[in-house]
């Protein structure tokens, strides 16, 4: 393969994508630093094939993060390079593929998760309707990709996959769960979800083919939180349109349907219930309530440069008594815990810049306002899930390097503003 083949191949685009979302939350791959290796040495091929040039904004977030890094270690006496080295890796991988993918980033993520969904009604509908068929997966099937350089025996029982499936939505509750090929079935909701706001800002149409596929893959998560931000997105949308019969209707019929899928069954209702109880009861802290008021309590100890990453530092402190106190599931909170107030800020700033971009590239007019709702559905998702320092979503933060206004041939759209 020449040069040119590599500039215009999107083999090579689906391939970077898939090591991105993969080391993000793929079951297969989120927990083997190797395919992060491997994602950051073909992304660097790529940049530099492309003949890509580095944005100084860039080695701001890196130094920013250096510092902090710098003044974690003599703070606490403790200096975990591969933590520390991990993180960059991570930062410059994410930066890499973005900008060696360029300005179709979004409309390949789009088709990448919308792809995936289709694979996961594929197997989740007969698995669902069959228990000897789910045994058949996990007994016969899924010991083939179980990886040898690191075996973890209570990870795979969790979640025996196909590495394009996790058949943990199957063993892990009392009722099928979709996760596709991620974690759990609530991480799935959250890249489902990712899709369909991008694809409404690109399309300017919530029901779109792919946004179907995907909203239909995002109902059988069955995630309180996926449902919660599907809500939101829908309630955006037809308060952004014209007034009239058919919309109001429309929302209605919507509000309804969401509002027996959310509160009126039973298991979800038990379970939204139980996160509140878990919340107050003091034997269990491992519910995203907990977790919040744990993150915070951290926060408020080391509020400027946070405790780091490393487990040394970031649960110091705390006595293992049957209360997992290190299992933290709110990516919200865990940004402040993690490296403090200032780098929270840093990270909101540039996702806000990126999305702000990212929409009047696609001639959204009230740009501004789109960014913020964007912004408002990350945190939605971002509350039961711990996002925000994985590939994928540092990606996020580099999006308005690509994605800017002189890069469209339609620049010459003028913003209007919002206020």
């Amino acid at each position: 393969m020449n040069k040119e083949d590599l500039n215009n191949n999107t083999y090579m685009d689906f391939l970077l994508i898939l090591l991105l979302v993969g080391t993000t939350g793929f079951s297969f791959f989120y927990k083997f630093d190797q395919f992060v290796i491997v994602l950051f040495v073909l992304s660097a091929l790529m940049f530099f094939v492309r003949k890509r040039r580095f944005d100084k904004g860039l080695f701001y977030v890196v130094l920013f993060l250096l510092v902090i890094q710098i003044i974690q270690g003599f703070k606490f006496s403790y200096w975990p390079l591969k933590t520390f080295t991990g993180l960059h890796v991570r930062i410059f991988a994410a930066y890499f593929t973005i900008k060696a993918i360029g300005d179709k980033f979004i409309e390949k993520y789009i088709k990448f998760i919308s792809l995936f969904a289709k694979l996961s009604l594929i197997i989740f509908v007969p698995l669902a309707l069959s228990s000897g068929l789910v045994n058949f997966f996990i007994s016969k099937i899924a010991p083939f990709f179980v990886l040898s350089f690191k075996y973890n025996s209570d990870l795979y029982s969790l979640s025996p996959n196909i590495l394009i499936y996790n058949l943990g939505g199957f063993t892990s509750y009392s009722y099928p769960r979709n996760s596709g090929p991620f974690w759990e079935p609530g991480a799935f909701a959250g890249f489902l979800i990712i899709a369909i706001v991008f694809e409404l800002i690109k399309e300017k149409k919530l029901f779109s083919r792919n946004n179907v596929i995907n909203i239909i893959a995002l109902l059988t998560t069955f995630s309180t939180t996926g449902y919660l931000a599907l809500f939101v997105i829908i309630l955006y949308y037809f308060i952004g349109k014209r007034i009239n019969i058919l919309n109001v209707v429309v929302l209605i019929i919507m509000a309804v349907i969401m509002y027996n899928m959310v509160i009126r069954i039973s298991f979800l209702e038990k379970k939204i219930n139980n996160s509140i109880f878990l919340t107050k009861n003091s034997e269990y802290k491992i519910t995203r309530f907990q977790s919040a008021l744990l993150d915070l309590n951290d926060f408020i100890k080391n509020p400027f440069v946070g405790t780091g990453r490393n487990a040394n530092t970031r649960f110091a402190g705390y006595k293992y008594d049957n209360i997992i106190l290190s299992h933290r599931n709110n990516g919200i909170t865990n940004i402040l815990a993690t490296y403090g107030v200032f780098f929270f800020i840093l990270y909101w700033v540039l996702y806000n810049r990126s999305f702000k971009r990212l929409s009047f590239f696609y001639k959204n007019r009230n740009y501004i306002k789109h960014a913020q709702f964007v912004i408002v559905i990350m945190f939605i998702i971002g509350f039961s899930e711990v996002y925000f320092f994985r590939p994928l979503f540092y990606s996020f933060l580099f999006l308005n390097f690509v994605y800017d206004k002189n890069s469209n041939s339609n620049s010459d759209i003028q913003p209007s503003r919002v206020t």
